[in-house]
């Protein structure tokens, strides 16, 4: 994913960070979303082993590790890009540091609270927190086109 990181910047360069951004996390989201009605027993294609003999087959299930690769190379890149262009250039430590706690620590809250969602308002079934974290992605996406390209008022 991080080779995907690499090809996202530059593609963020041309179309804009706000939509490949929303595109990934879509894409993402859409993928643990189905997860539920992939099948591992449906062959999309096959092709021959280039390590070896024999033939590598390419069952339905992988749809959700493109989706979710496409959108954690984006996680990794694109909200740094955007964060970047909109602080002063005399902060970007600051500024990246707290960046780094709204990640972390809403990470350190969902260990203590996924447990009770799963368990209660879930309904006990472990597919359903996949569904909740596909929504959540969408969601992201969709707030991320909310993003103003230059925050003003920061100095």
């Amino acid at each position: 994913s991080t080779t995907f990181a690499f090809l996202l910047v530059p593609l963020a360069a041309k179309v804009g960070a706000k939509q490949v951004h929303f595109i990934s996390l879509l894409l993402g989201g859409v993928g643990l979303l189905s997860l539920p009605y992939l099948d591992p027993e449906i062959i999309l294609f096959s092709f021959s082993n280039p390590l070896g003999e024999g033939v590598v087959e390419v069952s339905q299930i992988y749809l959700l590790s493109f989706g979710l690769g496409i959108a954690w190379a984006s996680m990794l890149a694109i909200p740094y890009k955007l964060l970047a262009g909109s602080i002063p250039a005399n902060k970007t430590g600051v500024y990246m540091g707290i960046f780094n706690m709204f990640i972390v620590i809403p990470m350190i809250i969902q260990i203590f609270v996924v447990q009770y969602f799963l368990y209660d308002a879930l309904g006990s079934n472990p597919v359903n927190i996949i569904k909740l974290a596909g929504v959540c992605l969408v969601l992201a996406g969709i707030f991320t086109l909310f993003i103003k390209d230059k925050l003003k008022d920061l100095y």
